[in-house]
Formats: C-alpha cells, structure tokens, sequence
C-alpha cells in the first residue's frame, strides 16, 4: 500500500471521488428521508470510509 501524498492526488481524481461522494451522500440523505435501507447499498469500486463507524457493541 503506497503512502498517502497530497502530491500524488491529480486535481481530476479529487474532483471525481468528491463528485461521487456528494452523489453518494445526496441519494443517501434522500433514500434516508424516504425510509429506505441504504446500509445495503454498496458503492461500485473500493470503498471510501471517511467517518469511522461506531463499534456494534455501543448503543
């Protein structure tokens, strides 16, 4: 696993991974408002965990 650089971000990559992850947020706040289950949906290509998920032993 290479070792994360600011220098090594192209301007494209960034814009792409914060186009989908505001695509990704936006159809999860409406699948949200609408009652679906998006814990079941999977985005296409490697996952990108920026918050960290609470443990499932916390309630």
């Amino acid at each position: 696993m290479r070792k994360f650089s600011f220098q090594s971000v192209s301007p494209r990559s960034v814009m792409k991974a914060l186009a989908v992850l505001g695509i990704y947020l936006t159809f999860s706040f409406f699948s949200h408002s609408k009652g679906v289950d998006t814990s079941r949906l999977s985005m296409d290509g490697p996952e990108i965990d920026l918050a960290p998920k609470p443990h499932a032993t916390q309630f």
